[in-house]
């Protein structure tokens, strides 16, 4: 009996295993990275001609889209111009567009081309090119610490909620390094990302030798018994 408990938990434990790598390998995720702003009111209003930012962003992962929440005080959401920049150069190197008749209120995403890579220090500019006011979603100033919000060049006190897409999405598991390069930013100097898979290797590996050993000694006990 204890030995027919000891592989039952085994075998357990290795489909669980298998259930979690399927569930990583399937979960698709179109979120390359976010600001983290508290979306708390439609705080940066811009007229038609003013032009709002989100400036000093430092871009985590590849991204081809922009996703906001704008309010269009009981209209649909005005024409917008996106424009990227590169933040050193102030040159600017991706543009989008979102024509009128969008529903506000909702989120809304917002294509780019060129794509962003990975690396880059941008700005985020919003212009209004239609023919009435619209209200970008915002929150504290301090959501974002070291990104910021202006106005036609005027720094505003809140920060805009941003969310950065890729339209191809990636998998929770091909995003695990990622996982353990960032989570090696917060360490003792000795720590590095390879602590983070020899721990994994532990447990995948550590676990099922200490189940076998289980069984093994269950096992001789019983012939002993």
């Amino acid at each position: 009996m204890p030995s027919r408990a000891a592989r039952v938990t085994l075998l357990s434990f290795a489909l669980g295993v298998v259930v979690v790598l399927i569930l990583a390998a399937t979960d698709e995720r179109h979120l390359a990275f976010s600001l983290a702003v508290r979306a708390s009111e439609p705080g940066v209003e811009v007229r038609p001609g003013q032009e709002a930012c989100q400036r000093d962003i430092d871009v985590e992962e590849r991204f081809d889209s922009v996703t906001i929440l704008p309010a269009a005080f009981y209209h649909p959401v005005p024409r917008l111009q996106l424009s990227v920049l590169d933040r050193a150069s102030r040159r600017t190197i991706a543009t989008g567009r979102l024509p009128d008749g969008h529903p506000e209120n909702k989120a809304t995403t917002i294509r780019l081309r060129p794509a962003i890579p990975k690396g880059r220090r941008v700005d985020v500019c919003f212009r209004n090119v239609g023919a009435w006011r619209v209200a970008l979603f915002s929150g504290p100033g301090g959501d974002n610490e070291q990104s910021f919000a202006t106005r036609d060049g005027r720094f505003l006190e809140s920060d805009i909620v941003i969310d950065f897409v890729r339209s191809k999405p990636r998998t929770t598991l091909a995003m695990i390094p990622d996982l353990f390069r960032r989570a090696a930013l917060f360490h003792p100097s000795w720590v590095g990302a390879w602590t983070f898979w020899l721990l994994a290797a532990v447990l995948v590996l550590g676990v099922p030798v200490a189940l076998v050993r289980a069984v093994r000694a269950a096992v001789e006990d019983e012939r002993s018994g």
